[in-house]
């Protein structure tokens, strides 16, 4: 048997390479053993090889192997290993999310809708998304609620609507009665002092009833607008004349845009800054400050009334615009604590909001937003 000399340049025997010590003998000690395969690797000046000897009686059989390829190979094999690894993780990761979205994609959609469902849409549903039972299930009892829901509003809403129209018959034919009976008591007596009393408390019942059954058609989506041109300056100039007759004591700063027009309700709008400053005239510290400001740009108006009074309370930030919501008893004065809950809806059903910005340099203050058309 030939064997490739190690030098590369020629052919030897197998006796030839034992002797040279290129391939060791079979055992170093005892006796071959017959029909044994024996590997060796051995290292050469052009690389490594891998030797495998057999010997059978008078045979010799010696075979070998660049081991050059075999590295080449496997390096290539770890290669495309460390690319294919990764590669695959980032793909089973793309699966199991497209997976996993699919599978939660109806659970989304009952999530957005049941998340977008308010007071004034409770008419929305949730629709039958998948074909699983449980969802279906789900989205059968979620309507179910909505349905209880909606039309247990929908009667509050009406009874607010009807006792506060109903009352209103009632409570104009007690002020004519009074007004009479004014004018037929004698000038300065105590009578005449009682009715006026009484008068003056029946005024202020008219006034609550009338803002409920605002607040009912504000809730039921029935607040109309009757939009026309409306100089949005001069409402403020008139309601700063208002604001130094009820409270001549506090100082009164007005910065405003020359003139801003606007589409608007007239009278809505009217009422609604006549809320806002009556609340700011309460509100006032004595002798304090209130400073109105009316900023405009190309899309949006604002409107900012601010008062010199101490902070509001956490709790009573929160729930500053519920109906009937007063703050505490030493911040308490005479009211039905349902002015900026109507302010606040007349300039939704404009398309606005009323907000309560957070509290600066001793003053608290109330921003109206409306768009500019």
């Amino acid at each position: 048997m030939y064997l490739l000399d190690l030098n590369g340049d020629s052919v030897i025997t197998m006796a030839e390479a034992v002797k040279q010590g290129a391939v060791p003998p079979r055992r170093p000690k005892g006796p071959p053993i017959m029909g044994e395969v024996v590997f060796q690797t051995l290292e050469a000046a052009d690389g490594s090889w891998r030797v495998g000897i057999y010997q059978y009686k008078s045979m010799l059989l010696v075979m070998a192997m660049d081991m050059e390829v075999f590295y080449h190979d496997i390096k290539g094999f770890q290669a495309a290993f460390f690319i294919a690894v990764p590669v695959g993780l980032i793909l089973l990761a793309l699966a199991g999310w497209f997976l996993a979205g699919r599978a939660m994609r109806p659970v989304a959609v009952i999530a957005d809708t049941a998340e977008g469902i308010t007071a004034k849409g409770l008419d929305r549903r949730i629709p039958m998304v998948g074909h699983d039972a449980e969802l279906e299930r789900l989205v059968r009892v979620c309507n179910d609620m909505l349905d209880r829901l909606e039309k247990s509003y929908r009667q509050a809403v009406r009874f607010s609507a009807d006792a506060a129209h109903e009352l209103q018959t009632p409570l104009t034919i007690l002020q004519g009665e009074l007004d009479n009976a004014i004018q037929a008591s004698e000038t300065g007596s105590l009578e005449q002092q009682r009715y006026s009393m009484l008068l003056g408390e029946l005024s202020n019942l008219k006034a609550v009833v009338q803002k409920l059954l605002l607040l009912a058609h504000a809730d039921e989506g029935r607040l109309k607008l009757n939009r026309e041109t409306v100089n949005f300056t001069e409402l403020i100039h008139a309601s700063v004349e208002d604001l130094e007759i009820m409270a001549p004591q506090l100082t009164v700063e007005l910065r405003a845009v020359d003139e801003v027009v606007i589409a608007a309700d007239q009278a809505l709008l009217h009422q609604a800054l006549r809320n806002m400053t009556s609340n700011a005239a309460k509100y006032t510290q004595a002798d304090g400050l209130v400073r109105l400001s009316l900023k405009s740009d190309a899309a949006v108006v604002r409107f900012t009334i601010e008062n010199s009074a101490s902070d509001i309370p956490d709790v009573d930030r929160e729930q500053v615009f519920e109906r009937f919501h007063r703050v505490d008893q030493s911040r308490t004065t005479a009211g039905s604590g349902l002015g900026l809950s109507m302010a606040r809806e007349i300039a939704r059903a404009h398309g606005g909001d009323l907000v309560l910005n957070p509290y600066r340099e001793g003053m608290i203050s109330f921003t109206l937003s409306l768009p500019q058309s």
